[in-house]
């Protein structure tokens, strides 16, 4: 059986073994750090959106279309 996994950022099918979290267009130092500060604001409240900006995991032009 040959399974695949997805981007936490942006998706993408990943099919390199072992599954990493994050394709390599989406990869950089710092995005676990981030990553893990995003999912504790969104338990403290803040919505996923938020979160993300206020973390660095993403940027806010990535929700508010073209700026």
């Amino acid at each position: 059986m040959d399974t695949t996994a997805s981007c936490k950022r942006c998706g993408n099918v990943i099919q390199e073994k072992p599954y990493p979290a994050w394709c390599d267009q989406c990869h950089y130092p710092g995005i676990k750090d981030e990553y893990q500060e995003m999912r504790d604001l969104i338990e403290e409240g803040y919505s996923y959106a938020d979160a993300a900006v206020r973390s660095g995991y993403r940027g806010a032009e990535e929700f508010c279309g073209d700026a």
